[in-house]
């Protein structure tokens, strides 16, 4: 049994995810929609992780049609899955929520106040294995102009001070976050170059904010893929 990753965008990587992939030796799949790649046959994957992209959830077209419809099916066999920023919100919209343009985006570590993005665990989230032996709150990347409302059947596991909702758990191992705590520096300087509402911050501010927090959120993200890849069994 396999692992299946789906990019959204060719530069928007798994990021440390890769690093465990590699040290726990899982075969992997990594499929990249941009590139004209198909998504493949959901038999044989013990789990699925979906990336970020510009792409919006609520586009009426095919990639993110066939994209809701893998979801999906994922959620109905019960299939672990992993959704980040697009991937949450891909995930939400499959279980029923509405997806939206936010308040105000959340662009880089911290908002336009200068106030450090954090996640908070909610009641749901503080049993959630998915959180073993991580401690919150927890300073997160963002780079999404869009959120999601909660519905039934959605648990809301982390919370944000502006867009409320960061972290949710679909049935019992469907998770997706909003940000990022995939990424590594060489990730985030790649994104500044490409993407339109990251290169508005400056290239020594995102490397200063990166620099005061890695060591944290670094070995926060190795952990909870790690707790992911747990849960689905790898």
């Amino acid at each position: 049994m396999s692992l299946l990753i789906i990019k959204n965008i060719t530069h928007e990587g798994p990021g440390i995810l890769e690093k465990i992939i590699a040290k726990r030796k899982i075969n992997t799949k990594i499929v990249d929609l941009s590139s004209g790649d198909g998504i493949p046959e959901i038999a044989g994957y013990r789990a699925i992780v979906v990336l970020g992209g510009p792409q919006s959830a609520i586009d009426n077209s095919s990639h993110m049609n066939e994209l809701l419809s893998f979801v999906r099916a994922t959620i109905y066999k019960g299939i672990p899955y992993l959704g980040i920023c697009l991937g949450m919100q891909v995930l939400a919209k499959s279980a029923g929520a509405e997806v939206f343009s936010a308040n105000s985006k959340e662009v880089g570590w911290r908002s336009e106040s200068g106030e450090s993005y954090k996640v908070h665990l909610t009641g749901d989230g503080l049993n959630d294995r998915l959180f073993h032996s991580i401690f919150f709150p927890a300073r997160i990347f963002h780079l999404h102009s869009e959120t999601i409302s909660c519905v039934k059947g959605i648990s809301l596991l982390a919370e944000g001070s502006e867009c409320v909702s960061q972290i949710i758990r679909v049935g019992k191992t469907a998770y997706g976050i909003q940000g990022h705590f995939e990424l590594t520096k060489e990730m985030m300087l790649d994104w500044h170059e490409k993407d339109s509402d990251l290169n508005h911050i400056s290239r020594e501010e995102l490397i200063v904010d990166f620099e005061k927090v890695k060591v944290e959120y670094l070995a926060l993200g190795e952990k909870l893929f790690e707790n992911f890849l747990t849960i689905a069994g790898f």
